[in-house]
């Protein structure tokens, strides 16, 4: 970890011991690792992706709340475009190694990664389409994960897609949502905002530490194969875009222009996706 070899973060990673947790409550594949890595240093922080976890971590808290009075805990959480990040999770759990499941979590994962690489095209498409929980992993996540784990209807508090984040406080939460094509636009500042406006001044973050990124992975020119080849049906893209998730998280301009992008022809997509934001998938 990069606090052990700085002795200023690390100084700042003893004193966040002390503090109450941050809870990472996201979706997987939305920049998440890239906020605990930016974060590491401020707080006793907990990387959670559903709900069954989140009770796990949250449970201790919750009792010591009682007796020690504490006003709220802090979350944050993220949203992304759900096909973009079908993708990006696909290509994330797409062979068993020691950081992923195996196929009775992910049931299109192959056994190795050699062979994922040798699988060819067209079975890698056929895995990925007959993986239908994809697109509902993302726009059902707030009410299957978020909403029964912390009582919070995200969509009861006005998000403004134009601002692109939002701070807000319901009951014992404050709740920092992202979105992931922000997180060079804006992230940064939000979460300073967040950071800043409970522990003051001095603990301002001075930049983003990007991780987990895509083009890091053995499977990147896989994936930007895969995007050359990959098409969705206009089935898919209602999926996606015709759901309160996205009608709530996105105008209506950038749904248009996400519909757009994966209706285009594979090899424009692909050109496209070379330079995402970031490349934080």
């Amino acid at each position: 970890m990069k606090w052990t070899l700085n002795p200023v973060l690390a100084w700042r990673r003893t004193q966040g011991r002390f503090r109450d947790p941050l809870f990472v409550f996201q979706m997987g594949k939305v920049g998440s690792t890239t906020h605990e890595e930016t974060l590491e240093a401020r707080y006793r922080y907990y990387h959670l992706h559903d709900r069954e976890d989140f009770y796990a971590k949250y449970e201790p808290y919750r009792v010591g709340r009682r007796a020690k009075r504490v006003e709220y805990f802090d979350i944050i959480t993220a949203t992304r475009d759900p096909l973009a990040r079908k993708v990006s999770c696909f290509f994330q759990n797409l062979a068993v190694t020691r950081t992923t499941p195996d196929a009775a979590v992910y049931p299109f994962c192959f056994d190795s990664e050699d062979a994922a690489r040798n699988a060819g095209m067209d079975e890698l498409t056929a895995r990925f389409h007959a993986w239908d929980e994809g697109i509902a992993e993302a726009t059902e996540w707030f009410d299957r994960h978020f909403e029964p784990a912390t009582g919070i209807r995200i969509y009861d508090h006005g998000f403004d897609p134009e601002k692109g984040w939002q701070i807000f406080r319901e009951g014992k939460w404050r709740v920092l949502v992202l979105r992931f094509e922000d997180i060079e636009k804006n992230h940064l500042d939000a979460i300073n905002e967040f950071v800043v406006g409970r522990y003051g001044e001095s603990s301002r973050v001075e930049r983003l530490w990007p991780a987990n990124l895509s083009s890091r992975k053995w499977y990147f020119d896989l994936m930007k194969d895969f995007l050359q080849e990959i098409q969705f049906s206009a089935t898919d893209i209602e999926a996606a875009y015709g759901t309160p998730y996205a009608r709530y998280f996105y105008t209506e301009q950038e749904l248009a222009t996400m519909r757009s992008r994966w209706r285009k022809s594979p090899a424009t997509i692909a050109a496209e996706d070379r330079n995402p934001p970031g490349r934080h998938r």
